[in-house]
């Protein structure tokens, strides 16, 4: 049976489907159980009368609102202090505001209320949140645009043939050039647990640097600490085999460390794939066939679940579903592994921001008719 919406929130989905890689309707009308949950009308009508891809004052908002610019501070800020939309925040600047897509956007920032709901039996609104994702919403994350939501990096750079690490692709060097850091609950991590699946007892992994890492505080949802405890963490994300991932962006602005049994990111790339999982990474897994002895380590190793052994027991990898982190390279025993740069052609160049990313996003979906 179709899940009808009122017109505000048909209005919202075709607004956020027009964000990033979107967030598609669908013929049993699922979608709109998530932005009934987080949105009232009147936050809908609210974010409905912004302008897109622009970061706007509290008095630009007034001005094409019609409202008084206190009564639009009082919106804007209320908005985001609900995590429905982004703020900057920046000493000595005026507050800057702008419209999120759902994500990385507003779920992200209700992490905490998702986290809520499920620990005391409101997530009602969940399974046709899982519904979406399966019915369109997986396939929009990696085949409506070659940009891909996330970007993987090596877990150790000493790991890549040759050191050709690429700028911005150092999580270590990444880290060290922020300022403020925040650490969040993994979204992917409590969706995962509340859906049956892995039930991670390390759920607050997910990193946000300098503007990003200032609303997460100042939201409630990130925790301030230090250089020394971000990298500290990934280390031991890394120690743990995990993967590294970065937003798409030469920014970096948040970065968490995953498998398949804990992150929804990584699922949906295994199941769905399309063009965007090409890019997903900047390297590539080499697998020398005569020095591989068939041992299987790099099969329990691996973050993804891509690798296997063949009919001939030497190791294949599912190339579409590798994300060059490199956990399986120093386990060989053989030295059968190598982790290798991509060719130029093969690597699409990163976006100074976020934001950046998902304009970019846009502008190829426009280009196929999409939005």
């Amino acid at each position: 049976m179709k899940k009808e919406a009122a017109d505000i929130y048909v209005k919202l989905r075709d607004r956020m489907n027009s964000i990033a890689f979107g967030y598609g309707p669908t013929k049993s009308g699922v979608e709109f159980a998530l932005l009934k949950r987080f949105f009232t009308p009147e936050d809908a009508a609210y974010v409905l009368e912004m302008e897109l891809d622009k970061f706007f004052t509290a008095g630009e908002y007034a001005n094409f609102s019609g409202r008084e610019t206190a009564e639009a501070e009082k919106i804007l800020e209320d908005l985001s202090m609900k995590g429905l939309i982004y703020r900057r925040r920046r000493e000595g600047e005026v507050n800057t505001y702008r419209v999120a897509p759902v994500a990385h956007g507003f779920l992200e920032f209700n992490v905490d209320n998702v986290h809520n709901d499920i620990k005391e039996g409101k997530a009602d609104w969940l399974p046709d949140y899982g519904a979406h994702v399966g019915e369109i919403w997986g396939k929009q994350w990696f085949g409506s645009t070659e940009v891909p939501f996330f970007r993987s990096i090596p877990v150790n750079t000493s790991l890549v043939t040759g050191s050709e690490v690429l700028p911005y692709d150092d999580a270590m060097d990444l880290i060290k050039s922020k300022k403020l850091f925040a650490v969040s609950k993994c979204l992917c991590r409590i969706s995962t647990a509340a859906g049956g699946g892995y039930d991670d007892p390390r759920k607050e992994v997910c990193l946000a640097f300098d503007d990003m890492a200032r609303f997460y505080i100042d939201i409630g949802i990130g925790r301030e600490m230090t250089e020394q405890e971000a990298l500290d963490m990934i280390k031991e994300s890394i120690g743990m085999g995990l993967c590294l991932h970065v937003a798409n962006s030469k920014e970096g602005e948040v970065m968490c460390s995953c498998d398949v049994n804990r992150c929804g990111l990584l699922q949906m790339t295994k199941i769905f794939g399309g063009a965007a999982t090409a890019h997903v990474s900047h390297y590539r897994i080499n697998v020398d066939r005569d020095k591989c002895s068939g041992c299987g380590t790099c099969v329990t190793k691996c973050p993804t679940q891509c690798c296997s052994l063949d009919d001939e027991k030497k190791s294949v990898n599912e190339a579409d579903r590798c994300v060059g982190c490199g956990q399986c390279v120093p386990v060989c025993p053989k030295g059968a592994r190598t982790l290798v740069k991509k060719s130029d052609d093969e690597i699409i160049a990163l976006q100074d921001t976020i934001f950046d990313a998902y304009e970019k996003m846009q502008a190829i979906r426009r280009e196929r008719g999409e939005i």
